[in-house]
């Protein structure tokens, strides 16, 4: 069984790495809002908005969790593998 870190839940304003089904892994970060354009630099693509199918999906659960959620019908899969 994989080893996982730091039991806490997931909230906002706080980085968790994500690994989908097919293996790859990101860093995102769920904000309350939506981030406002232009940007000063480059834009964050891991700023997620908390009213999205995968924010809803995750926040409040811990890390080694597999979750499920949906997007225009599709079910996706989703494991927590950190919270930073």
């Amino acid at each position: 069984m994989e080893q996982y870190t730091r039991k806490t839940i997931v909230n906002l304003n706080q980085p968790v790495k994500l690994r989908f089904s097919d293996g790859d892994e990101l860093i995102i970060k769920i904000v309350e809002q939506k981030p406002k354009w232009p940007f000063k630099k480059e834009p964050p693509e891991f700023l997620i908005n908390s009213e999205t199918p995968i924010a809803k999906a995750i926040l409040g659960h811990t890390t080694g969790e597999e979750i499920e959620y949906s997007v225009e019908d599709h079910k996706q899969k989703v494991t927590i593998v950190e919270i930073q």
